[in-house]
């Protein structure tokens, strides 16, 4: 029993959790890029 929850419990958080850091990183690298072309047109 407690194989098979452990299991159960990797999967669910793996699938739960797998959207969220695709959503997470692409938010970073727009807010990334938005900063570094304001940081780029304040230099220029």
């Amino acid at each position: 029993m407690n194989i098979g929850d452990y299991n159960q419990t990797v999967v669910v958080n793996s699938r739960d959790g797998y959207g969220l850091p695709v959503l997470f990183i692409l938010i970073k690298l727009i807010i990334g890029s938005v900063f570094c072309l304001f940081f780029l047109f304040i230099l220029i």
